[in-house]
């Protein structure tokens, strides 16, 4: 059974890791948290609308239900030969790696003292870049997803969760191809690049889309608010 090595707790390499495990690969979580932070729902945190523990989950919890190991660790350092850990060192078991260990905000100048809430709970910083299949250039079995790569695409495009998702997935059908578990061509996140964004705004709401034919932004009166809170309750 290969050995995949995911660095990385949040949204994508939460997601690559499930998905890895749907293959049964033997699967290694690493992340310097012990919670995924659901960012959606996060937006209410300011508000006091919900407190931190609504909006993670624990990572033990997910290992449990989908089979993997989780470290909790630092990631030091990347590069093609392996990666270092705070904790536990240099790291090269593995067949396969997964890097998607997120970004850190971008502060400009004279706005360095304030604060998102799309930020990162903690911050961590990007250094890899990617292809269209998520494979790391030069990198035999290296792939990165998420928010730490540098998409390809339209000059509108963003950084958003399902996109992150949509790599996920890719890599661990990638994988499964390069390992003769599927068929086809491998995938790439490129034709599902568009803009998604239902904002809420306490007595209404707005939805906000963009693909490459369309832009489009629909005010939504107040079910536009409780269509968002009604999402967020179902997580």
């Amino acid at each position: 059974m290969k050995k995949i090595v995911v660095l990385g707790g949040g949204i994508a390499g939460i997601e690559a890791t499930i998905f890895l495990r749907k293959y049964n690969f033997d699967v290694e979580l690493i992340s310097d948290r012990d919670y995924l932070f659901v960012y959606p729902i996060s937006i209410w945190l300011p508000t006091k609308e919900k407190n931190f523990n609504d909006v993670i989950i624990p990572i033990e919890k997910l290992s449990k239900i989908h089979r993997f190991k989780f470290t909790k660790d630092k990631v030091i350092k990347v590069n093609k030969d392996g990666f270092v850990l705070e904790k536990n060192g240099e790291r090269k078991d593995y067949d396969y790696l997964v890097v998607a260990i997120g970004q850190e905000k971008f502060k400009h100048k004279d706005i360095e003292c304030t604060y998102s809430i799309c930020g990162n709970p903690e911050e961590i910083i990007s250094y890899t870049k990617k292809l269209e299949d998520n494979k790391v250039k030069d990198c035999e079995n290296i792939y990165a997803i998420g928010d730490c790569v540098s998409l390809e695409g339209p000059e509108w495009k963003a950084k958003q969760g399902h996109l992150a998702e949509v790599m996920a997935r890719n890599t661990a059908f990638n994988i499964a191809l390069k390992e003769g578990l599927e068929k086809e061509n491998p995938k790439t996140y490129i034709e599902h690049i568009n803009i998604l964004c239902l904002m809420d705004m306490g007595n209404g709401g707005k939805l906000a889309y963009r693909n490459n034919k369309k832009a489009t932004l629909i005010t939504l009166p107040i079910i536009g608010h409780w269509i968002k809170k009604s999402w967020g309750h179902l997580l």
